[in-house]
């Protein structure tokens, strides 16, 4: 059985990154994936490590993706084997928030010969930016987690992005005229439940990446299902304990995957 570890896209767009600090990650990867080859090849297991594009990150869309990886190959010519032992890891909520689509986005990801090292199965939350919904919104702030927001003004308008939620809602109400078509919210919504209320889940990308695995069965092996947000949902989403929940979110992770024929009956 082989062996993955997921890990932040190198650091934070917030930080300031720039030609030095570049450099110091990609020798702190290619460190890393040194340290990963001498580890497989005493233990004879295949195991890799999976950086997760998130929004915010260094890199957090497909096409970020693909420029950082191409960075490191033109600086590492010589690390012929480095997709063996680092690949990435596809968070279903985070490339969502992104408004890509998730065929297209895996397509291109793997296209470009980068090992798909996890899959995380998760949602976000998505709304129609109208006053009721924005009105309701503060239920999900908590400052456990960082809960960017990305707004699309439609197909060929760039994104507006906010580092937190709060930044968000205190640019609705200067600028209530100004919202724009959609909003998604780096909240992770239980996977097998819609929140409803107005609002609704960005599980159509899940179900989307769920199409592309069975299309493409051997290009992941490991798959997690991610939520982590139960003690912080809102009151009303709270439909039993954790372990309830949890429950739920696994019967209807392997129904899916049995109705794609990537899970036995």
């Amino acid at each position: 059985m082989s062996g993955s570890v997921s890990t932040l896209p190198g650091s934070h767009k917030t930080f300031g990154v720039g030609a030095e600090e570049l450099q110091a990650i990609f020798t702190n990867l290619r460190l890393c994936r040194e340290h990963i080859e001498k580890i497989a090849s005493k233990s004879g297991h295949d195991l890799h490590l999976g950086l997760e594009p998130e929004p915010l990150g260094l890199f957090e869309t497909s096409g970020e993706t693909l420029k950082f990886f191409g960075l490191y190959l033109d600086r590492n010519p010589r690390d012929l084997d480095f997709f063996k032992f680092v690949g990435l890891n596809y968070d279903t909520c985070h490339l969502a928030i992104e408004f890509e689509d998730a065929e297209k986005a895996l397509s291109r990801i793997t296209g470009a010969g980068i090992r798909l090292s996890k899959l995380h199965f998760s949602s976000a939350l998505k709304l129609k930016p109208t006053p009721e919904n924005v009105a309701k919104l503060p239920d999900f702030d908590e400052p456990v987690y960082f809960h960017q927001v990305i707004a699309s003004y439609g197909k060929d308008e760039p994104l507006r992005r906010f580092k937190d939620l709060p930044d968000a809602l205190q640019f609705a109400q200067a600028n209530p005229g100004s919202l724009g078509e959609e909003w998604r919210v780096h909240f992770h919504i239980p996977i097998h439940a819609q929140p409803g209320g107005g609002f609704d889940s960005t599980r159509d990308h899940l179900i989307g990446a769920m199409d592309w695995l069975a299309k493409n069965p051997t290009k992941c092996q490991h798959i997690e299902m991610e939520t982590y947000t139960w003690e912080v949902l809102p009151q009303e989403m709270r439909s039993g304990d954790v372990v309830d929940q949890l429950v739920r979110e696994y019967e209807w992770t392997l129904g899916e995957m049995r109705n794609r024929t990537l899970a036995p009956s």
